[in-house]
């Protein structure tokens, strides 16, 4: 061959020679042992097919994860994880120690839901979530400090470091709510509100967190302010209060307008368990759970029933202390009913038909129903009314001379309170007359007139005697006892003699007894137990006038007077009665 030839084909054979890739030409320059394990010493290490960064990647590798060397030079190095896979990554991203070699730290998971990855950054996937104080071991910190190498189920995961603490949980401790009421929001700022916290709640406090504390109870968690929190608890043991109130609200919170849970009626009880340091609301156990009432609709002693009168022809009741709130009914000249509460110049009062608020200056503590006179009518069809006023509807339409009893006169004159077969009533005061027909079967003497007759007799004499002194063992004519009194009126007008104790005349099966006061009829005895002496159910009696009331000679009022049996005190003492026949 020539020898220009020759040295050309060397020339092509030298650029062939310098065109193969490295890895293909060159030796490696160490030989390590076969299959040696080996660590990624950064914090992430890509992996490629072939040994160049341009070559399709294989897979990503985080801190200490390991694999096999099967070779390598001053660039790259050939590895496996076992199998027939093969990958390439730089040399130096290798490392024969293990970096989980030191002895594992407990660290904590500093808040609700920190991520656990599968590899040292967010976008790989997420194997899990760790709850607030959830303990983890941390067995390497990746060199950029910002990731942790933690033991996760049978192999290893990754955290973020910022997310974990060193410091321990702290110990759940019992806390009780001082404040009337505190928001609890989901981290320990004014955010996301998840609750309310209302005082004397027990709590359990699992950590706190600058001015902020957080909180557990049966519900859920939360974070609320340290100042809303005591260590001292503010319950008691129960204790049995009474309802004072018409109607007393049971709310969810210390507010009038909060949420109602319950009512009370008045006598009701409940169990208080803390009263707040204003002494304005009380916590009460309603249910199984607990509830908050105003302090000044309860009491631990039921008051004594504080008995008012109208003082004026007609009066407005009101749902609430104001005139301009719902109209719920109407009282009448000498109604009487029950004080409940005051408010300003407003009262709440109580009568059968249920309560409302009028004006105080409508009420009177002295019962103008005194008169208690015997008037007849002047003419027939003469009309009697619901209230003093001829649009309030009629209650009954009278003849001639029938008899009715006055018991007051209204104070803007032309009307009269009266009692029809017991029942109030209002009349023109120009309809009647007290001047008696002739031979009107009132005055009949004994055993004259008929049945109904005497007993109109009878009732008249008893009422006569309104006003006059009561006096122990006195039977008439110008003081009497209780039983005084009924003897003396059925002596006289019916020619019964009825026995001289409240005790003898209420045990004398002699007359049926009358159970119920919606079973009594005008002119029955009346008796009650006002005494508290054991088996004694009879020792105080009048004669009822029909409509829930009865005449008697009281001990407390200190003469005879007319007292009502639909509710209050005798309502709660009455005992039974006795139809006195012939």
């Amino acid at each position: 061959m020539p020898l220009c030839r020759r040295i050309a084909w060397a020339l092509i054979l030298a650029l062939v020679c310098c065109a193969l890739p490295c890895w293909a030409a060159a030796e490696p320059e160490e030989s390590a042992p076969t299959l040696d394990t080996v660590y990624i010493n950064v914090t992430n290490a890509q992996i490629y097919h072939k040994p160049s960064t341009r070559a399709k990647k294989y897979v990503r590798l985080s801190y200490g994860d390991s694999l096999y060397l099967k070779n390598y030079n001053s660039s790259w190095a050939e590895l496996t994880d076992g199998t027939d896979a093969v990958g390439y990554c730089k040399t130096g991203l290798l490392s024969y120690q293990n970096p989980a070699s030191a002895e594992p730290e407990t660290r904590y998971a500093k808040s609700e839901g920190v991520k656990v990855y599968k590899r040292a950054y967010t976008s790989s996937s997420v194997l899990g979530k760790l709850k607030e104080s959830d303990p983890v071991l941390v067995v390497a910190v990746t060199p950029d400090k910002k990731w942790a190498r933690i033991q996760w189920s049978e192999g290893f995961a990754f955290v973020q470091v910022a997310s974990l603490t060193t410091t321990p949980p702290q110990e759940p401790v019992t806390v009780y709510v001082k404040a009337a009421s505190a928001p609890a929001y989901k981290s320990a700022s004014a955010s996301r509100k998840v609750g309310t916290v209302y005082y004397g709640e027990t709590l359990t406090l699992t950590k706190i967190s600058g001015s902020w504390a957080r909180i557990s109870n049966s519900v859920g968690s939360g974070w609320v302010k340290k100042s809303a929190l005591s260590l001292e608890n503010p319950n008691f043991d129960p204790v049995s209060y009474y309802c004072t109130a018409a109607s007393g609200k049971i709310r969810v919170s210390l507010s009038t307008s909060a949420k109602t849970l319950g009512t009370l009626k008045r006598g009701e009880t409940i169990q208080a368990v803390a009263i707040t340091p204003d002494r304005n609301w009380l916590r009460v156990i309603w249910g199984e759970s607990y509830g908050y009432m105003r302090a000044n609709e309860l009491a631990l002693e039921m008051p004594a029933e504080e008995k008012v009168y109208i003082n004026q022809n007609i009066v407005a009741a009101y749902k609430s202390a104001s005139s301009s709130s719902k109209k719920v009914g109407e009282v009448c000249y000498g109604d009487e009913l029950t004080l409940i509460q005051k408010s300003n110049t407003w009262s709440l009062i109580s009568n059968a038909a249920g309560s409302g608020w009028v004006k105080t200056q409508y009420l009177t503590p002295q019962n103008p129903c005194g008169l208690a006179t015997v008037c007849y009518v002047k003419s027939n069809s003469a009309a009697a009314y619901k209230k003093p006023s001829t649009s309030s509807g009629k209650v009954e339409t009278l003849d001639k001379n029938e008899a009715v009893t006055a018991v007051a006169e209204t104070p803007s004159g032309g009307w009269v309170r009266v009692l029809l077969d017991g029942q109030s009533a209002f009349m023109q005061k120009s309809a009647l007359t007290t001047t008696p027909p002739p031979d009107y079967p009132i005055y009949v003497d004994p055993y004259k007139g008929t049945a109904s007759e005497t007993l109109e007799a009878v009732i008249a004499l008893a009422i006569a005697q309104y006003g006059k002194p009561y006096v122990y063992a006195a039977a008439g004519p110008d003081s009497y006892d209780c039983t005084g009194l009924t003897c003396y009126a059925f002596k006289k007008k019916a020619g019964i003699t009825l026995k001289r104790s409240a005790y003898a005349q209420g045990y004398d099966d002699t007359y049926p007894k009358i159970e119920s006061i919606s079973d009594l009829k005008r002119g029955d005895l009346v008796f009650f137990d006002t005494v508290n002496d054991g088996d004694d159910l009879s020792d105080h009696v009048g004669i009822y006038l029909g409509g829930g009331l009865f005449v008697h000679s009281s001990s407390g009022a200190g003469k005879v007077i007319v007292s009502s049996l639909t509710s209050g005190y005798y309502n709660r003492v009455f005992s039974w009665g006795r139809r006195i026949t012939k």
